[in-house]
């Protein structure tokens, strides 16, 4: 049950359709299988205000990660989805008194990292992956904006995220993804995005090569922007999320372009800086000789002007391997445990933590990841607190 009571069903014709829907809708979630559940029970948060547990299902290739937030009273206030492949949750923590984050593992070389606001239901999932030593991190961001939930794709240089979602020098220690200065800069982030596909009437923008970036001009990439081919600009080096979306310029490709990308073996769009502003646009079937390119556009930027800024370089160094072959990274400073997540008295709360999964980072400490114990969902609530 969701809340810690329901009214009993004054039919028996109530009953009947209950359970009807029930055993219907459990034939249709996966054969009636229950979601897995983090912990055995809800955590309290520090001020004692809020529960929280994370659940999680895989459903084919995509699975599920759920974050349901309770009252102090057990009265349930928040269920929050959001897609992932293969979710491997664990280290359920509160932050402060509205903030509660777990991550979730994504394979030996990569995390993700899961927020919730217990109080406005706002949640934000970011993934993380580290291919290689030194090699730029490999960005993907959701959100349950009310515009898409679907995952954001994002140009990337070192330890910077910087299109569509501009975020500066991200930690590569777990405690720091735990800090509130960090889910500060997340949020906001994030949420330009959202105000700019609001304004502008953006689902879904999906990369169509490599960005080229130069320092004293800008980015330029080839996207499709809802589908439709286009070449964008944007200033990487800008101050805010906010001043890079608002210097965004959108140039369409020419029609020979669109035709050959919705056909078989479409090419991969190379943008080019050129002179000063100037730019070109080519297509290169994947496998085929580089020489084989056919020009699609050339043009210029009218405006273009940016300042150089930190890549922030990856110091992982995936060279170095463990005894199980896994890559070698940087330690966990983050202790698990003896913080202030969870309730102190058990005659008020559940004891904290109980059941949890606590691992270290894959971006920090390397080792293979293996799934965390799974604990199948009973369909609990916290315990109120005892007058």
């Amino acid at each position: 049950m969701d809340n810690f009571s329901h009214a009993p069903r004054s039919t028996t014709g109530k009953v009947i359709l209950l359970v009807v829907f029930v055993a219907v809708f459990l034939c249709l979630r996966d054969g009636g299988a229950a979601p897995n559940r983090l912990n055995k029970e809800p955590i309290l948060s520090p001020d004692k205000t809020y529960y929280a547990n994370v659940e999680w299902e895989n459903v084919g290739f995509i699975g599920i990660l759920r974050m349901r937030v309770w009252d102090q009273h057990g009265k349930l206030l928040h269920t929050i989805e959001l897609p992932q492949i293969n979710p491997q949750p664990a280290n359920l923590s509160w932050i402060d008194g509205e903030w509660v984050a777990c991550e979730s593992y994504i394979g030996e070389n990569g995390s993700g990292f899961f927020y919730v606001n217990a109080r406005s239901g706002r949640a934000y999932l970011m993934e993380i992956v580290a291919k290689a030593p030194g090699a730029d991190w490999i960005f993907h961001f959701s959100t349950n904006d009310p515009v898409s939930s679907s995952t954001i794709s994002c140009v990337s240089r070192g330890r910077n995220s910087i299109f569509p979602i501009l975020l500066r020098s991200v930690p590569q220690k777990e405690s720091e993804f735990y800090a509130k200065e960090f889910i500060n800069q997340l949020t906001t982030a994030v949420d330009a995005y959202g105000n700019f596909r609001r304004s502008s009437r953006v689902r879904e923008i999906t990369f169509l090569g490599e960005a080229d970036i130069r320092p004293d001009v800008g980015a330029i990439v080839a996207a499709r922007v809802d589908g439709v081919p286009e070449l964008l600009y944007f200033p990487a080096g800008a101050d805010s999320p906010a001043d890079m979306l608002a210097r965004l310029k959108r140039v369409a490709l020419p029609t020979d372009a669109r035709i050959r990308l919705d056909q078989p073996d479409p090419p991969e769009l190379s943008a080019r800086w050129g002179t000063g502003a100037e730019f070109t646009v080519a297509g290169v079937v994947p496998g085929a000789k580089p020489d084989s390119a056919k020009l699609y556009m050339k043009g210029r930027i009218e405006g273009a002007n940016d300042k150089p800024f930190d890549p922030a370089a990856p110091t992982l160094d995936m060279s170095q391997r463990t005894e199980d072959g896994a890559p070698v990274m940087i330690p966990s400073e983050m202790e698990h445990e003896g913080d202030e997540s969870g309730a102190k008295d058990p005659t008020e709360a559940p004891a904290d933590k109980k059941g949890q999964t606590t691992k270290t980072s894959a971006m920090e400490s390397g080792s293979k990841v293996a799934a965390p114990k799974t604990t199948p969902a009973k369909k609990e609530t916290p315990k109120p607190k005892r007058k």
